[in-house]
């Protein structure tokens, strides 16, 4: 029978011990003990000690010495300390032991106090030298244990600085691609509002405050790391709209943005370049124009942002898919960053004429 109390003085010892690892270490001492016990009742050592007593002393005597032991063993970073450690828990351990054994048998303290002889000198001196080499095989464990924590430690400190880093890298590469988005138009722009100072002065006043409008969202958008649908479908109706001045009536557009949709964010710009590429190579070159289409729906788990028109298609210029392939690599490019290999952007020519530009987010995506 192992006291109460005694128990209750393990469990709460042993500084740096996890729990269960502690409880392992006194499975270990208890068995131990209970082997030692077993080896000096089959050697008769000390004579006529009943086995059952043999068992109590080594029990008490173990686990007090361990006990001992392991509230100091956090503070024994050397043999010497060891050495100091073993050295007290055994000093208290010993006699410590053989009181509460000797209380729980109901047997007399006299021996205790009038010296050991014979049987119980040498029963003394084997009982330290296991304590010694018990302890410490303890204290190795300990070490090791640490070892292996800091090891771990170090381990997710490494690797925790390595995602870091290639987060700034990615990140580095996110704004160098993101700081190459240039408006074609805007030169373009510029030149035709100069032009219509001159000869419609309303027209240009108009011109000149969707223009002022696109480059405040624009700026703004440049300057996130994530935006909206709804922000990136106003950016590009402002840019739409500016080109539907210096076009006139040779470009027509329209945009479907479903309510649910539109709080779902996204890398900023990242539609801007195939709306560009869409006026440039599929509505300029029409003689007759056409329109432009911006949608967004859910497809199984994607978001899917189409970018359709009706100009000439990759038919009548099949150098529209290459014309602008910077343009095209960064919009992929910039995906493949943020989404990995979940997220796609494709192009595809329309039956009725013209091209569509479909990219593909995951839904549950987060930029």
């Amino acid at each position: 029978m192992i006291p109460g109390k005694l128990l209750a003085a393990l469990a709460a010892t042993g500084k740096g011990y996890g729990e269960r690892r502690y409880v392992r270490a006194g499975l270990v001492v208890v068995a131990f003990n209970a082997l030692c016990a077993l080896l000096l009742s089959a050697l008769d050592l000390p004579h006529g000690v009943p086995a059952g007593h043999l068992l109590v002393y080594a029990q008490t005597i173990g686990l007090t010495t361990f006990a001992i032991f392991a509230s100091v063993i956090s503070r024994c970073q050397s043999r010497a300390a060891i050495l100091i450690g073993n050295s007290i828990a055994i000093g208290i351990g010993l006699p410590g032991g053989w009181i509460i054994g000797s209380l729980l048998l109901g047997e007399s303290l006299t021996p205790l106090f009038e010296g050991f002889t014979g049987n119980w000198q040498r029963i003394t001196t084997l009982t330290a030298l296991l304590a010694t080499l018990c302890m410490y095989f303890f204290w190795s464990s300990e070490r090791l244990a640490r070892a292996r924590a800091d090891m771990a430690a170090l381990e997710a400190a490494t690797e925790n600085a390595r995602q870091q880093a290639e987060k700034r890298t990615l990140a580095a590469q996110f704004q160098a691609l993101q700081a190459q988005i240039e408006p074609h138009f805007l030169f373009n722009t510029l030149a035709n509002l100069r032009s219509l100072i001159g000869i419609d002065q309303e027209r240009a006043q108009v011109l000149l405050d969707q223009l002022t409008d696109w480059l405040r969202a624009a700026l703004k958008a440049s300057r996130q790391e994530e935006s909206t649908l709804r922000d990136e479908f106003d950016l590009l109706s402002h840019y739409l709209e500016i080109q539907s001045l210096r076009l006139g009536s040779r470009l027509r557009f329209s945009s479907s943005l479903p309510d649910d949709l539109a709080e779902f964010r996204l890398p900023p710009l990242l539609v801007q370049p195939l709306v560009e590429n869409a006026v440039r190579h599929g509505i300029e070159p029409a003689i007759e124009g056409g329109w432009i289409g911006l949608s967004a729906f859910v497809e199984t788990d994607h978001i899917v942002i189409g970018v359709a028109d009706s100009g000439v298609g990759l038919s009548t210029n099949p150098g529209a898919a290459t014309a602008d392939a910077i343009g095209l690599e960064n919009v992929r490019a910039r995906l493949r960053l943020r989404y990995g290999e979940d997220a796609s952007l494709h192009l595809q020519s329309r039956p009725e004429g013209g091209l569509i530009a479909l990219i593909r987010i995951p839904h549950t995506a987060t930029p």
